[in-house]
């Protein structure tokens, strides 16, 4: 592989809960880069333990990492006042600590435009929530991503959105009326909005692949209108109905395009598989650095 662009290696992939432990998986599988991400459990020692891992490994901070004690859903976009101020605290903190670690970004997820559960993440989002207009929360992510931008000039460290995913049970009728920036318009006109060299999309393929089928736009237009924006890849791959994080091969669609965005981070975004199968995925990556 080519050692001047690393491949992460999500801790979604890696045996462990704890950050010891994850990391613990990483040294065994001879792995020199992982990114810290959201499923874990709180763990009190998080940010120390990673911390003091910066010399042995290149790390990056995504989305709900470190878990807060008191669990929430991270929303750049909330309605409400107190989960939208919860929301950026926990993002200039995780940005805090990607200085910390050396990292060039911080990854946070696209906002909804309803306040999901905790218990909705990855099922159908209950029906009783009230709905923010799209505009009204545009308006506040746009808001949430420029604090975020500026904040982190100050630290050395990017922003980064990653795309939503738009499944089937969660857009009635093929509409969607609770993600933000799932589809390829919405992120090409937000991007030109937001106007900053420190910003980019994480692109998880993933999602991006699922959101497509349910949306019906087409895969290669929406990632050859976006490419000049990607800045970090979530590789992982699925049957397009739902985001299940499978293993790939060396056959994958998204696989060219990591040449196309030749410097853009890669990650390997996997639910924990065997390590023969992650061995694989890495293998697939290689050529194409």
């Amino acid at each position: 592989m080519n050692g001047s662009r690393p491949v992460y290696v999500s801790t979604g992939a890696l045996a462990g809960k704890t950050v010891a432990e994850a990391l613990a998986a990483a040294t065994r599988l001879g792995l020199g880069a992982v990114e810290l991400s959201s499923g874990m459990p709180h763990d009190p020692a998080a940010a120390m333990t990673a911390t003091a891992a910066r010399q042995q490994f290149k790390l990056l901070v995504h989305n709900y990492f470190p878990a807060p004690a008191d669990p929430f859903v991270l929303n750049l976009a909330a309605a409400d006042p107190a989960v939208l101020d919860r929301s950026r605290a926990h993002a200039r903190a995780a940005m805090d600590l990607s200085a910390k670690l050396g990292a060039p970004f911080y990854a946070a997820h696209a906002g909804f435009m309803m306040q999901p559960q905790v218990s909705d993440l990855g099922r159908p989002f209950g029906t009783d929530a009230p709905l923010t207009p799209r505009a009204d929360a545009l308006a506040l992510f746009t808001d949430s991503v420029r604090d975020l931008l500026a904040y982190g000039r100050g630290l050395g460290v990017g922003f980064l959105v990653e795309n939503n995913v738009v499944a089937p049970f969660n857009a009635p009728n093929g509409r969607n009326d609770r993600l933000l920036l799932a589809d390829p318009d919405e992120m090409l006109a937000f991007a030109a909005a937001i106007d900053d060299p420190g910003f980019g999309y994480l692109l998880d393929t993933g999602h991006l692949q699922v959101s497509a089928r349910t949306l019906g736009f087409d895969l290669d237009a929406a990632m050859t209108a976006l490419a000049p924006y990607i800045r970090a890849f979530h590789l992982s791959d699925n049957d397009g109905a739902a985001d299940t994080n499978e293993p790939f091969g060396p056959d994958a669609w998204f696989l060219p395009w990591l040449r196309t965005c030749a410097d853009a981070a890669v990650v390997i975004e996997l639910r924990r598989v065997p390590d023969a199968a992650l061995a694989a995925c890495l293998d697939a990556v290689g050529p194409w650095l």
